[in-house]
């Protein structure tokens, strides 16, 4: 990246982050770059992959893709709750077991590594998680493992 670009210097997580502002309510990291940053695999995209809802957006910088979610009740669901659905979503995609996986949510382990400081509740995950499309057979199973686990929040 040449020196006079304005994100020189400026890690992954910043460029996630604006990516992340620019689509708007309903964004998550999505694809690899959801299962990586919750810690659930240490595959990585070689892109920053963000769902957003309903609205098909041009990346800024090369390191950033952009897909369509038609998830209407992603809207109300934040950052952190938007990517954890969308590692669910790609769950047989991870070398991590389950248990792992729910052992990093319920640590804090998976919040600290997304680094937004923001809630996840999963009866909000659960409401959004029922009208999923494309999803495998046992994300239902997975949500109310994840709701019996983590304790609500407001």
């Amino acid at each position: 990246m040449p020196d006079g670009d304005v994100l020189y210097g400026r890690g992954p997580f910043r460029l996630a982050r604006g990516a992340l502002l620019y689509a708007g309510a309903g964004a998550g990291l999505g694809a690899w770059s959801a299962l990586n940053r919750l810690g659930w695999t240490d595959q990585c995209d070689a892109k920053i992959t963000v769902s957003v809802l309903r609205k098909r957006l041009t990346p800024w910088h090369p390191s950033i893709r952009f897909y369509v979610n038609r998830n209407s009740r992603r809207e109300r669901l934040n950052w952190a709750e938007v990517t954890v659905l969308e590692a669910l979503t790609r769950i047989d995609f991870t070398e991590e077991p389950w248990l792992d996986c729910m052992e990093k949510l319920r640590s804090g382990v998976s919040a600290s590594r997304l680094g937004w400081g923001l809630p996840i509740r999963p009866e909000a995950l659960r409401w959004a998680g029922e009208t999923e499309t494309g999803c495998p057979d046992d994300l239902r199973y997975l949500l109310d493992d994840i709701a019996r686990s983590l304790p609500e929040t407001a």
